[in-house]
């Protein structure tokens, strides 16, 4: 396969996901949308990896995107943190 074969075959899917990340952004509380166009989308796991990913979200989008240092770990990162704090977390948990 040749990189233009690749980036044809995910092209659906990756405007699929720029919509609804648009979608999202419509539908956001006011804060949270200004806090995202402040701060800007982080992108995390594998997939924020794709080469040029975070530069069409953010055209399509208007907000800044930023691929996190470890994207491969952020979830356990984060899990790890969830537990290590879980006394003051817990009411968010179901």
């Amino acid at each position: 396969l040749s990189p233009g074969e690749v980036r044809a075959s995910l092209d659906d899917h990756i405007s699929a996901v720029c919509d609804s990340v648009v979608s999202c952004l419509g539908q956001a509380q006011p804060e949270l949308a200004q806090d995202l166009i402040n701060h800007g989308i982080h992108l995390v796991g594998g997939g924020g990896m794709l080469r040029g990913l975070d530069q069409r979200i953010a055209e399509e989008t208007n907000v800044p995107v930023h691929l996190v240092d470890a994207p491969l770990e952020c979830v356990v990162l984060g899990a790890g943190r969830c537990i290590e704090n879980y006394d003051s977390l817990k009411t968010m948990f179901m």
